[in-house]
């Protein structure tokens, strides 16, 4: 896919804080410490979108609101730090941080990319942007916006996998979407994120085990000790397929999980048995699994 570079800019959080926030990172982040980034693409549709009209009202309220929502999700603005002196990495957030977007525009088939087709992984790949990490310094998120003229537009994100899980993620984009269509974020609405590090407490002793296995998580054997990941792999061979999951669906999987378990009171959430299904592994198997334990 040709892609046209238009810009590459920084777009800083609303703040009022004069001093850095330092968050240590918990034992429950440093899991994700040398997992690949979360990648994601979120695409619209708007056929009624000039070029001119695009880059002159949609992008510039789409930055807008993005410095808006950073503000309710500070880690995502900060970076992710290893100093030679400090046990363990930690989060580190400057008032006057930025997260780096791209945007680009494609003559690309919108409807196609976006579809529910088969698609190249090659195809998609493009539409997501790089993380900037380094050994002792990376970025948490970074964001590319691709404008297909006439068509519609994708937003593509990748976030350090040590930063945010997936409810956070949908947290992120929920209030991305509604400061960009209303200007604000209601009182009610779901957002924050734990940043009091004091709430996690984990024995003693217990976070150097797992530093001791982080040479079996990461390719880097011989010097763990640095943020660097493993090389994204280049799946030239690999299609990807949308499918979507009906609310009959959904409850459907959910009685057929509750049959093959010997739990009577067996709750489930939407999340857990749509993944069940996807990977094709039984929900029952891995109870019995855990009831063993």
């Amino acid at each position: 896919m040709a892609l046209n570079v238009i810009k590459i800019s920084r777009v800083s959080l609303v703040t009022n804080s004069v001093e850095p926030l330092v968050l240590p990172l918990t034992f429950f982040d440093l899991l994700w410490l040398k997992l690949n980034p979360i990648e994601r693409v979120t695409f619209y549709k708007l056929t009624e979108s000039s070029r001119d009209s695009f880059f002159s009202s949609v992008l510039p309220k789409l930055e807008q609101s993005l410095s808006l929502v950073l503000s309710h999700f500070l880690p995502l603005s900060g970076h992710l730090k290893w100093n030679p002196q400090d046990p363990k990495p930690h989060i580190v957030i400057f008032p006057k941080d930025t997260v780096s977007l791209t945007v680009v525009e494609s003559e690309a088939d919108f409807s196609y990319i976006s579809s529910k087709e088969l698609r190249l992984e090659t195809e998609l790949r493009p539409l997501v942007p790089e993380l900037q990490v380094s050994s002792d310094s990376a970025s948490i998120l970074s964001i590319q916006i691709t404008f297909f003229p006439n068509q519609g537009f994708s937003i593509g994100t990748i976030v350090h996998h040590v930063v945010m899980d997936g409810k956070t993620a949908s947290k992120f984009y929920k209030a991305w979407a509604h400061i960009c269509k209303h200007g604000n974020i209601p009182q009610d609405f779901d957002l924050p994120m734990v940043l009091d590090r004091t709430v996690i407490n984990v024995p003693a002793g217990l976070e150097p085990k797992l530093f001791q296995l982080l040479p079996y998580l990461s390719k880097e054997k011989v010097n763990a000790r640095n943020l660097m990941l493993p090389p994204a792999k280049e799946n030239i061979n690999v299609v990807r397929v949308t499918l979507e999951l009906s609310e009959a669906n959904i409850k459907k999987l959910k009685e057929q999980a509750k049959n093959e378990s010997t739990w009577s009171d067996l709750l489930l959430s939407t999340f857990v048995v749509t993944y069940e299904k996807s990977s094709g592994q039984s929900l029952f198997c891995k109870e019995e699994a855990k009831k063993s334990l």
